[in-house]
């Protein structure tokens, strides 16, 4: 029996196969170049090669990975890539027992599903490189790679072998092939809206175009073959949805709405074409082959649309039909409320509380999930932000510091002026000019007048006062001022209004004085009555384009 196995395992190892490797776990996949060449090395590239485990399968070792290079100019070539970690530093809670050290679980695989669901499958990332001097110039170059076996799917006819291969034209000088920049793996809720970016980097300034490819199976150095859909299923239509799948060409963007609980393979195949000589040749393409659990239903939390970070201070508990009258607005719709006292039968709202820095034009909101940057209104018209005495402080603007996986964790609203007067500002959450209010990134949108505070706290107290008012020469009048400088904002400075009475204390403003800097001023419109009236004086800061309360006053002497 013993040397049966040994003859089996041999025989296995001749054939290049590793006997673990044959059970399921390949998840999914991507295989992309860069070109590293020089005058000396016309035909240097890095290839990379990174594909997904699924961590119930068959474990995969620290060994080399090998790519298959083959064109129709040049003989079959292969090379090994070793493994290269994915994160210097991962932490405990991005693997799992077993996991090689340099993996790591594919990231935000579970954002919107829960873990502990039987219908998730955890994937983890194994990423591969190797340098290569190709032999020439060839219009049809292959980098490929396989590996037994596919996971079990919903929507292909069978699960053999993992394979994936990119493209390279290097007759019209030499390419980078377009890199992926978002996960690969992500797991999808029925019934919820998605907008899912597989949008990818290209240096060389060329064209991409995106769209749905086939998934193939195969040996390492190809040809590949297309594997069939199930009935129901198509190349365009991989998944099972409400109204189809929508792409964005362009930019990599896939819109729909799963319809049933499912895994489901989806290739993603983006074609780069140059312009040279009056025409577009394709010259290198990238593909990414990958396995999307569809689950039931997305975590309760996300339900609620987006979930504020907390700030310096806890959420209120507040009573809405008192906030609604104090700062003047119709509706709050927060939906988490407490009864307070219990038993007593009266509900306060829970009410986020978000910092804020005196004197910014901007206000800084994070959040826990991720919000789609495209339901978020540029011009600000999603917000409503109302000040402790009830007036509205505009909002004109959005930076939604988008990431490329078209998601947004921190937005900044810009407003028409700062913030300058501690207290408890009201911000209403409501829909925009797009038509939506904001939607995490599984799908939920925020209920229309979602209200939090922005709370001023750390405004300093304005400290200045007029030192002196003197006769000059018997003609003028010489004001002089003092101002703390850590009770104010210069650069928020408007004016210097010079206020002046004509000893009956009823003060006009005599002049605006535009200079940050000014600490004194010289009145030479009283030269002919300075012996016959007082005149009473005040200076008043405007900051912010908002009139402080003018200083003390004082009287001229005849």
């Amino acid at each position: 029996m013993k040397k049966y196995l040994f003859a089996v395992i041999t025989a296995l190892m001749l054939l290049g196969l590793n006997p673990e490797a044959k059970a399921s776990h390949m998840a999914g996949g991507e295989i992309w170049y860069e070109f590293v060449g020089n005058a000396q090395h016309p035909y240097r590239y890095k290839v990379f090669l990174q594909f997904y485990r699924d961590v119930t399968g068959a474990t995969i070792g620290t060994g080399a990975q090998t790519i298959c290079i083959r064109s129709s100019c040049f003989s079959n070539m292969t090379v090994s890539a070793p493994m290269i970690p994915v994160f210097d530093n991962v932490a405990p809670t991005d693997t799992v027992a077993g996991s090689v050290p340099g993996s790591i679980i594919t990231p935000e695989l579970t954002d919107c599903v829960d873990s502990t669901s039987s219908s998730i499958v955890f994937t983890e990332v194994y990423l591969y490189c190797v340098q290569v001097d190709l032999p020439g110039i060839c219009a049809d170059y292959k980098f490929s790679y396989s590996l037994c076996c596919r996971n079990p799917n919903s929507n292909l006819v069978s699960a053999p072998s993992f394979y994936i291969e990119s493209e390279l034209n290097n007759t019209i000088g030499p390419n980078s092939s377009p890199k992926f920049i978002n996960p690969a793996a992500k797991s999808f809720c029925v019934g919820r809206p998605f907008i899912w970016s597989q949008a990818a980097v290209e240096p060389d300034g060329d064209s991409l175009y995106y769209d749905f490819g086939e998934p193939l199976t195969g040996p390492s150095c190809g040809p590949g073959a297309i594997i069939g859909f199930n009935p129901g299923y198509s190349k365009s239509q991989p998944m099972k949805t409400v109204n189809g799948i929508n792409i964005n060409h362009r930019y990599g963007t896939f819109r729909f709405t799963p319809s049933q609980q499912e895994v489901d393979v989806i290739n993603v195949r983006v074609t780069e074409y140059r312009y040279t000589n009056g025409l577009w040749l394709d010259i290198g393409t990238s593909v990414r082959d990958l396995q999307v659990p569809v689950i039931a239903g997305c975590k309760v939390a996300a339900a609620n649309g987006p979930q504020f970070s907390k700030g310096s201070y806890p959420s209120q508990l507040l009573d809405p039909d008192s906030i609604m009258a104090v700062y003047n607005v119709g509706k709050i719709n927060n939906p988490d409320s407490v009864e307070y006292p219990p038993g007593s039968g009266k509900y306060l709202m829970r009410i986020p509380v978000i910092d804020y820095n005196c004197f910014d034009t901007l206000v800084n909101i994070k959040f826990k999930d991720g919000v789609y940057c495209e339901t978020i209104a540029p011009d600000g018209s999603d917000f409503r932000l109302a000040g402790p005495d009830s007036k509205l402080r505009p909002v004109v603007g959005v930076i939604d510091n988008c990431r490329p996986d078209l998601v947004t964790k921190s937005i900044d609203l810009m407003l028409h002026k700062a913030l300058d007067v501690n207290g408890d500002y009201l911000l209403t959450i409501k829909p925009g000019t797009d038509g939506n209010t904001l939607m995490n990134k599984c799908g939920f949108p925020l209920d229309p007048f979602f209200t939090v505070i922005i709370r001023v706290t750390d405004c300093p107290i304005l400290d200045y006062k007029l030192e002196n008012v003197t006769v000059e020469e018997d003609e003028r009048v010489r004001l002089d001022w003092s101002i703390d400088p850590n009770s104010w904002a210069p650069h928020l400075f408007t004016s210097w209004n010079i206020l002046r009475a004509n000893n009956d204390d009823v003060f006009y403003t005599l002049e605006s004085y535009e200079d940050v800097t000014a600490r004194h001023y010289i009145d030479t419109s009283v030269a002919i009555h300075v012996d016959a009236i007082q005149f009473q004086y005040r200076v008043q800061l405007v900051q912010n384009h908002n009139n402080n309360k003018p200083t003390n006053q004082i009287r001229t002497i005849l």
